[in-house]
This record gives C-alpha cells, sequence and structure tokens, in this order.
C-alpha cells in the first residue's frame, strides 16, 4: 500500500501530520532524557494496538512508547486533520502507513493506535513491518462493560472540538439539542457500540456479553483498574 495516489489535499495532510509527530517525539525523548527514563532504543518496534474504545487503549499505547522511544501514530489523529482540511477518511490507511514507514524507515519506532481487531489487518501491519525488519507485536487492551462505559463517561477531553469525537458531527440533531455537553462522549459511546461484536460475544441465555478469544493478539492488558504496562516484555 502506497500514498501514490493520494490527491493533492491529502498529500499536504500527510506531509503535516508527519512533521507534527517528529516535533512530538523529539519532545518526548528529550523529556525521557530529562527525566533519566530508561527506554529501548536499540530494537526496532512495529505495536499494533488492538481495543475497544474505552478501554484506556492510547494511555496503554503511551505508556509503551516511553519504553521503545516509540511514535504513536493515531488513525483518529490523523482523520481530524483530514477533516479540518475538508476531505474524506477514503485513504487513511495510506496516510497512517506513509507516516508509519517514514519512521520506520529512519529506524524509529512507532505504535500504531488503532483497533487491529481482526487478523487481515494485523497480518497487514505485520507484513508492514517486516518491510523494515521491524519486531511486531499485536497488544491488546480490554476491560469489563461497566469499566467502558464509566471510562467513557467520565472521559470530559471526548468533548474538546479538536478532539475527534468532540469535533464530529452527530450524522442527527438530536444530541446536539438535548444534551450538548455530552456530544463528544454520546458519539464515542455510538462508536463503542457499533464495534463491540469486534471484541465480544452476546451469549443469550446468560444475557452478557463475553470477551472474545483474538488469536493473533500477542499481548492483553486488562486495563479495568487501571492501566499498568511495567510487565509488559516485548
Amino acid at each position: 500500500m502506497n500514498a501514490t495516489h493520494l490527491s493533492e489535499i491529502e498529500s499536504k495532510v500527510l506531509e503535516a501530520y508527519k512533521a507534527k509527530l517528529v516535533s512530538a517525539w523529539d519532545a518526548a525523548n528529550k523529556k525521557a532524557a530529562d527525566e533519566h527514563i530508561p527506554q529501548n532504543l536499540n530494537t526496532l518496534y512495529l505495536i499494533l494496538m488492538s481495543g475497544l474504545i474505552g478501554t484506556r487503549r492510547h494511555q496503554a499505547a503511551d505508556d509503551i512508547s516511553k519504553k521503545i522511544g516509540a511514535v504513536i501514530v493515531s488513525a483518529d489523529d490523523a482523520r481530524i486533520l483530514l477533516r479540518e482540511a475538508g476531505a474524506d477518511y477514503s485513504h487513511i490507511r495510506e496516510i497512517v502507513y506513509g507516516t508509519v514507514r517514514e519512521f520506520l524507515g529512519k529506524n524509529i519506532s512507532v505504535i500504531i493506535d488503532s483497533d487491529h481487531a481482526s487478523i487481515e489487518k494485523v497480518e497487514e501491519g505485520k507484513k508492514l513491518g517486516a518491510e523494515f525488519n521491524a519486531i511486531c507485536k499485536c497488544i491488546r487492551t480490554v476491560a469489563t462493560g461497566d469499566a467502558i462505559i464509566a471510562n467513557l463517561l467520565n472521559d470530559s477531553n471526548l468533548e474538546q472540538t479538536d478532539n475527534f469525537f468532540g469535533g464530529a458531527a452527530t450524522g442527527s440533531d438530536f444530541v446536539s439539542t438535548v444534551a450538548p455537553d455530552f456530544k463528544g462522549r454520546a458519539i464515542a459511546l455510538r462508536e463503542m457500540w457499533r464495534r463491540t461484536p469486534h471484541h465480544f460475544d452476546w451469549i443469550p441465555g446468560a444475557g452478557e456479553w463475553k470477551l472474545k478469544k483474538l488469536d493473533f493478539v500477542d499481548i492483553e492488558i486488562d486495563t479495568t483498574k487501571g492501566v499498568d504496562v511495567s510487565s509488559v516484555e516485548l
């Protein structure tokens, strides 16, 4: 997959996103050095995150990035730039992968913060990592249903206009009219609901959702009681 067929606007978004991440990566590495945080910078990694929204996937990605000096490439952050530029998301994967190639090509580890919930998406990511001889791992965040919903309801950052959900259109004026202070959270809950079958199976007799086992996941982190990546061994 390449970025050769991106439109002019999409190409500008790709370059802007790469530049934004370079600045973020430089700042994170300086902070790690100033605070004497140990980092494994000698091994090239491509980490594929998996996890339903509300499982604190991004926080886990951020904590892992500090251990390996990785850049976090967020599909939602790229979508925000596309939205601001007036473009759609039809080539989001090309933009994400183009950004990943930029950093892996410079021997900088990358974490893709997106829900890798299918074997096809994981295999595609691992194929990309293999191009650069990167060690590729799929890391999944999981939590109970109550914890997921509570995390989303408590996350006021979802209401910020520079957040993917806070700045999104609802497709209906209902939420904006009835509960304008919860628009971002409502959209996030709707997205969580939409993607629940990727991570949970409904058990009719029990009347409950049961967490699916995803065989392509290498490491699973239960974030029900908080995020702790100290025991994660790559």
